[in-house]
């Protein structure tokens, strides 16, 4: 826990756009949540038959945001497992005229052991799977969806956007543009 917690400390001394970033990502979620709840709120209280039942509709915002997964528990550890899987994924939806479908993508669930010896589970699409090989070491940060290698060999994994990138840019390639963290350790 201890060392958990002195790496978050370096990230946020060395690298403080990605607990900016974290904050913002965390406050729009929330938002979100805050904004759908209103939403709903006005529909039952408007409602003409206002039974009970409709109140129930209130829960149904976090029920699809999922929120308490921007607040898990920050873990630092080694990669000790991966399972494979196929996960199915809405695309599209993103105009009008535009239709959602659905595609399987394949998908590895990684177990990591941290120093007490407590398992932590995370999920990543395929790709990421020379990123996180059993044995790497890495952090990862609540509130963000890819935990960081601590020692990097010739790419990284942006914590935000997920873009892999060399580790010659100081930049993220992908449209988020935070900086690169190289090794925390050493």
């Amino acid at each position: 826990m201890n060392e958990t917690k002195e790496l978050i400390a370096l990230v946020k001394e060395r690298y403080p756009e990605v607990f900016s970033a974290r904050r913002k990502r965390r406050m729009k979620k929330l938002l979100k949540l805050l904004l759908l709840e209103a939403a709903v709120a006005f529909l039952v209280v408007t409602s003409r038959d206002a039974a009970p039942v409709t109140a129930l509709f209130l829960l149904l915002p976090p029920l699809f945001l999922k929120p308490w997964q921007y607040y898990k528990k920050s873990f630092s550890g080694r990669v000790v497992g991966k399972e494979f899987y196929v996960k199915r994924v809405r695309k599209g939806g993103a105009g009008v005229r535009v239709r959602t479908y659905v595609i399987d993508v394949p998908y590895v669930r990684f177990t990591v052991e941290d120093r007490e010896g407590k398992l932590h589970h995370f999920e990543a699409p395929q790709r990421y799977e020379q990123m996180y090989e059993e044995g790497k070491e890495l952090l990862s940060l609540s509130g963000l969806p890819y935990p960081l290698p601590l020692f990097p060999e010739g790419k990284t994994v942006c914590p935000l956007c997920g873009t892999v990138t060399p580790l010659e840019n100081e930049l993220c390639g992908g449209v988020c543009g935070l900086p690169l963290i190289e090794s925390l350790k050493g």
